[in-house]
């Protein structure tokens, strides 16, 4: 076997470039563990991914059910409204007639105790 010189100036380099390389191994190796857990995860990542559109789907039909029934309830709602709305003015007319009912009953008092009070007084 035969050895070639080299002068020491390459020899430092190519030393320098071995020890270089030994260094690197063990991060080359660490990248590999990582690699692969980033493989088996994106894996893991593409599993729950096919269930996605389904998924999806089932998310878009229960909105638009839970739509309608928020229109359903905001219908309701103003119905409700329109009807308290309405026995308010109701109440209102009540009172009114309760109110007029009672200055004609008390205009009808007043108008017999008149009258009664004349003929008291007529006859004497």
């Amino acid at each position: 076997m035969e050895t070639q010189t080299h002068d020491s100036k390459r020899e430092r380099e190519l030393l320098a470039r071995i020890k270089f390389i030994k260094a690197s191994a063990e991060f080359i190796r660490e990248y590999e563990v990582v690699a692969d857990e980033l493989r088996a995860k994106n894996e893991e990542k593409k599993k729950i991914g096919t269930d996605l559109p389904g998924i999806k789907k089932e998310i878009k039909a229960l909105s638009e059910i839970v739509d309608v029934q928020k229109k359903d309830r905001d219908e309701k709602q103003e119905n409700r409204d329109s009807i308290e709305k309405e026995l308010d003015k109701i109440n209102e007319r009540r009172k009114r007639a309760r109110d007029d009912r009672d200055k004609l009953y008390q205009s009808k008092y007043e108008l017999k105790d008149d009258y009664y009070g004349a003929l008291i007084s007529y006859q004497k």
